[in-house]
């Protein structure tokens, strides 16, 4: 493990995966099973011609019906426009027509949706996908341990704990999941460009960065993956900024990334820029601002969701959180 730590992290991120999602890999369930309540063809159970399955699994109030709704009927409409030679850009099939890549969650040029589009997009790759999703999660958040700890067991226990955190049950299959699965690999390489070597290794690691932010912008969310994008570059500029490298140095590197930085907002404005057309003559229910407060005597079940459970009508999901490891690290 010493010798190869990234290694190291990767393994125990895998076996944790599969610990975490143990009903998906042996049990035969999958993330975008019908019985989770959501209506779909049908407004009764079951709710698809031809199925019989009557069970339905109670996820205590956690939003199961976007990626029913929304992201898996669209990457079929995705591989229907590809294998007609189209480039997915019009959903044809909903309210008489619709931006499809405007929209800022078709996930079009995320690299695990090429797997789905190209595998088929039933369950079962959608199933590989958020398993994925949660493996990059965890190995991303155990690079980042040991990157700022050089503490090969306090890694391993992040790598390893990741995939617990409440979010997960908070979101049990919702696509923020995927931006969250991209969210640590923002900051390593970031902290990766801090310390390289030489001049090649940092241009390789400002690619990794460019990569890792096109797949944040392209994961299938809006809200969640550009709040991601501003608030872990600023993070990732900041640690280079602070580093112990000479001043000159590291205003150098950051002026590098800038100039990469302008670039990907040129190559990726076809996404940001169509989103951007569509919302100026768009209409969602979130024209009408709210927001929910989470009180600050709650602030204990920001780092477990047990803490939240208790006080829910029929203990129901309210909020995500960490989880316990995380809490007894913040007391350490």
């Amino acid at each position: 493990m010493e010798r190869s730590p990234g290694r190291a992290l990767a393994c125990t991120a895998l076996v944790a995966t599969a610990l975490g999602s143990y009903p998906v890999i042996f049990l035969g369930k999958s993330f975008v099973s019908p019985n989770y309540g959501t209506s779909l063809l049908y407004d009764t159970f079951p709710s698809l011609p031809g199925y019989d399955d009557m069970r339905k699994e109670d996820v205590r109030g956690s939003d199961a019906g976007a990626v029913m709704w929304a992201h898996l009927p669209l990457s079929f409409t995705e591989r229907t426009a590809l294998l007609s030679g189209e480039l997915p850009l019009w959903n044809r099939y909903g309210a008489s027509g619709t931006t499809l890549l405007g929209q800022g969650q078709s996930m079009f040029g995320d690299p695990l949706h090429f797997f789905v589009l190209l595998a088929g997009a039933d369950a079962w790759t959608w199933d590989v996908k958020y398993l994925a999703a949660k493996f990059l999660f965890a190995f991303g958040m155990g690079l980042l341990a040991w990157r700022t700890s050089r503490h090969l067991g306090a890694a391993t226990v992040i790598a390893g704990s990741s995939v617990f955190i409440g979010f997960y049950v908070y979101r049990i299959n919702h696509p923020a999941i995927f931006s969250l699965g991209y969210a640590p690999w923002i900051l390593v390489a970031w902290l990766a460009i801090a310390d390289a070597p030489h001049r090649r290794a940092l241009v390789n690691r400002i690619l990794c960065l460019l990569l890792a932010n096109w797949s944040m912008l392209n994961s299938g969310t809006v809200k969640e993956a550009y709040m991601f994008l501003g608030a872990l570059n600023c993070t990732g500029a900041l640690a280079l900024l602070m580093g112990s490298a000479p001043i000159k140095e590291r205003l150098g590197r950051l002026a590098l990334v800038g100039f990469a930085g302008a670039t990907f907002l040129l190559l990726s404005a076809p996404v940001w820029l169509t989103f951007l057309d569509a919302l100026r003559q768009s209409y969602s229910p979130y024209n009408t601002p709210t927001a929910y407060q989470i009180q600050p005597s709650f602030m204990l079940g920001l780092f477990d969701e047990i803490f939240y459970r208790p006080l829910q009508q029929a203990e129901r999901v309210s909020n995500p959180s960490a989880n316990f490891v995380v809490l007894i690290g913040f007391l350490y």
